[in-house]
Order: structure tokens, then C-alpha cells, then sequence
């Protein structure tokens, strides 16, 4: 529950922002992982593919709700069978 909290308190601060961009290095537990995208999806948060991400940095709008990127560094199997 500590990590649904700690995106759920992560998203109120970042109201303001463009995009909320998550740098993901392990995933440990598929239900945890689930729990997050699911609270970024309660917080209205829609989440963009690299390239809507790349477009928008050249200048194209974003969605009318608020964005969010998941990226995933290392290249875990975890990273590959649950996210």
C-alpha cells in the first residue's frame, strides 16, 4: 500500500506539470505495478507512447487530461513480462 500512496501523493504535487514522467528500474510484484497505472488512471492521468511523448516535445499538444510516460531502464525480464 506504501507504493500506492507514494504515487497517489506523487501526482498531487505534480498537478502543475506537463507530463509526469516515471523512471521505472525493477518491477517486483505484478499487483504492485497494477495498483500504480491504476492510481494514475483515478488521477485522471492519461499515458503517452514515446512517440506522442516526442511529438509533444517538438510542439504538438497533449491529451486534455493530464500525461503521464512510464520508462523502464535496465531491462529487467520483470520490466518485459509484467510492464
Amino acid at each position: 500500500m506504501g507504493a500506492l500512496r507514494a504515487i497517489t501523493e506523487l501526482t498531487a504535487s505534480f498537478r502543475g506539470a506537463d507530463v509526469l514522467v516515471l523512471c521505472y528500474h525493477r518491477i517486483r510484484s505484478r499487483e504492485r505495478f497494477h495498483s500504480q497505472i491504476k492510481a494514475l488512471a483515478e488521477h485522471g492521468y492519461s499515458v503517452l507512447t514515446m512517440e506522442e511523448f516526442t511529438k509533444w516535445l517538438k510542439g504538438s499538444p497533449l491529451p486534455s487530461r493530464p500525461a503521464a510516460l512510464l520508462t523502464f531502464d535496465g531491462c529487467y525480464d520483470d520490466q518485459l513480462a509484467i510492464g
